[in-house]
């Protein structure tokens, strides 16, 4: 477990149970030297159980207090100049591209720590059995389906991501029998998304999500769960900045999983796409 646990904690501090909360606000308060405290000890002064504690750990994704400690080790010899910041009034270009590039950088080291290194595998494989990919997002979570869609139709795979609602509805309801649908929120609340997963379901399409961590809608009902890190963009929430750049690197990562598969052919139809885009020039 690597990364800056913390601010998953802050992120995710008011979905979890009064309890938990308790020892979630010990951790933030007191940091890396809850590292050095039993279950007992850490239960004792958070003023709840120890099985609240290995709940707690267990909310944030993690297995158990052993890698909650070892997470808050990794984050104590983490730069602390990094993390998240918001814009203000009037500042200077080369402030806000500083700022920017933090953001950016903590964005992918908090969901660096979340990666399901199986799952992917998993989705990888699934993804080489499917006949068609159906991909759907909303707004900026759009940007993110166009990008998956241009990635693996180099690839040689049939890939739909229509803006459409209805249309690709319709698409899914004649769909192959070896199909997969992805949808992509970062909220996990995303009216059409979920519309879509459950189109999906009723015609025997296997379903992936990727949203922000933690449990919602879209994802609890699917086959499989991709998650990125939650980061507060309460200022400039509708760029979406943030969210966009997680979801980027998970479909990367994703891709470079799926590419490795079958490393000679990746190349051989990587060349040709690009051969034939040189020739339009």
């Amino acid at each position: 477990m690597s990364g800056l646990i913390s601010h998953r904690i802050e992120m995710n501090l008011s979905k979890l149970s009064k309890v938990e909360q308790q020892v979630a606000q010990l951790i933030l308060d007191k940091g890396h030297a809850i590292a050095q405290l039993s279950t007992q000890e850490i239960a004792k002064q958070a003023q709840t159980s120890p099985a609240s504690v290995v709940r707690f750990c267990r909310s944030m994704g993690l297995k158990g207090v052993p890698e909650l400690k070892m997470a808050l080790s990794a984050e104590s010899g983490q730069d602390k100049m990094t993390g998240y910041y918001d814009i203000r009034s009037d500042e200077a270009p080369d402030i806000l591209i500083r700022k920017l590039k933090a953001n950016t950088i903590q964005t992918l080291e908090d969901t660096l720590a979340m990666v399901d290194v199986k799952q992917l595998q998993t989705i990888a494989d699934k993804m080489v059995e499917a006949e068609t990919i159906f991909i759907f997002g909303i707004g900026a979570s759009w940007l993110v389906a166009e990008d998956f869609m241009q990635k693996w139709l180099r690839l040689g795979k049939h890939v739909y991501a229509v803006q459409d609602t209805h249309l690709m509805a319709t698409i899914m309801t004649t769909a192959p029998k070896k199909a997969m649908f992805f949808g992509i929120s970062y909220s996990g609340e995303t009216r059409e998304v979920i519309k879509l997963r459950d189109i999906a379901k009723f015609n025997g399409i296997q379903t992936v999500s990727l949203t922000g961590f933690g449990s919602n809608t879209l994802n609890r009902e699917v086959n499989h769960v991709l998650q990125t890190s939650h980061a507060p963009e309460a200022l400039l929430r509708s760029a979406a900045t943030s969210s966009r750049t997680a979801q980027m690197f998970i479909v990367d990562s994703l891709f470079y999983v799926y590419a490795a598969k079958d490393i000679a052919r990746t190349q051989q139809l990587l060349q040709e796409t690009r051969g034939t885009i040189a020739d339009l020039k």
